[in-house]
């Protein structure tokens, strides 16, 4: 086994963290080589060093952060994927069934593994869920409809006028309020997006966005819709993917696991390969 902790964890105050890990660690009796991450050996090179002394699992210590970082090593080298979160309150601890260090270690000593669907964002990856920081951009980035939005409806929601492409195929541009890949399920406001409709395995994602019940409203009374069959709509959709391109706005931070991982304009689609991750028994997806 090869373990590979992140740089943060070289602080003094991670050290009872990483006492308590070791002890789990050796609970189990699933010792191994451990490499920390620093200024002159990042994790490709630490990926190296793991496939010459021919080790098949890797474990990550870190945070949802160190173990996006890993999943491109991963999937160049073919290797199998642990991870220990350093802080097993996580979201995505919580999802993967990584809930304590004692749950985390059992998991890596069983090497039960679930092959998971990869997204990748520009030359960043994910296997978790990225939303669209939209009420993030500066105000001069935004449009004069966008910045007046909450004074002249009850939808008060900051808004961006979106230009979407899905599979090379279909274009979306509309005002949206919220826009979420799923990879991994989460709980969330779309009552489209449940566990049922939302599948890691299945080399695809789920694209929700919520469109400005304004432009909603527009857009249907164009139809002929009553305002009665209008109120009932729902300003929620779900939409199956393997790409989507998002044109514009520029300059809106994508983020995972409330980390940023770039900025659009951006690309989202499925690599060749998925991951082979280990997964604790209590996982949520």
């Amino acid at each position: 086994m090869y373990y590979i902790f992140d740089a943060y964890l070289n602080h003094l105050s991670y050290n009872k963290t990483v006492q308590d890990l070791n002890a789990e660690l050796n609970r189990v009796n699933i010792q191994g080589e451990q490499s920390r991450i620093t200024g002159i050996r990042k994790m490709p090179e630490l990926f190296r060093d793991a496939v010459i002394k021919k080790n098949p699992t890797v474990t990550i210590v870190g945070s949802a952060q160190t173990l996006a970082d890993a999943i491109g090593p991963a999937l160049e080298h073919d290797i199998t994927l642990g991870f220990i979160p350093a802080d097993p309150e996580e979201k995505l601890a919580q999802v993967l069934g990584l809930t304590s260090y004692s749950e985390a270690a059992q998991a890596i000593a069983r090497r039960l593994f679930e092959e998971i669907t990869v997204l990748r964002v520009n030359d960043r990856y994910c296997i978790s869920t990225i939303e669209a920081a939209i009420d993030a951009r500066p105000a001069a980035k935004r449009g004069l409809f966008e910045k007046l939005s909450g004074y002249f409806g009850a939808d008060d929601a900051p808004a961006m006028k979106a230009k979407l492409v899905i599979d090379d195929r279909y274009m979306i541009t509309t005002q949206i309020t919220e826009l979420t890949i799923f990879n991994l399920h989460k709980p969330n406001d779309n009552p489209l997006a449940t566990p049922e409709r939302i599948n890691a395995n299945d080399r695809s994602f789920e694209i929700s966005f919520r469109v400005k019940q304004d432009t909603l409203r527009q857009q249907f009374q164009r139809r002929g819709f009553s305002r009665r069959q209008i109120k009932d709509l729902s300003p929620y959709s779900l939409v199956n993917a393997r790409r989507l391109d998002i044109i514009s706005p520029k300059n809106v931070p994508l983020l995972s696991d409330g980390v940023q991982l770039t900025k659009t304009p951006a690309t989202i689609h499925i690599p060749q390969k998925k991951l082979r991750l280990i997964v604790g028994r209590n996982k949520t997806f």
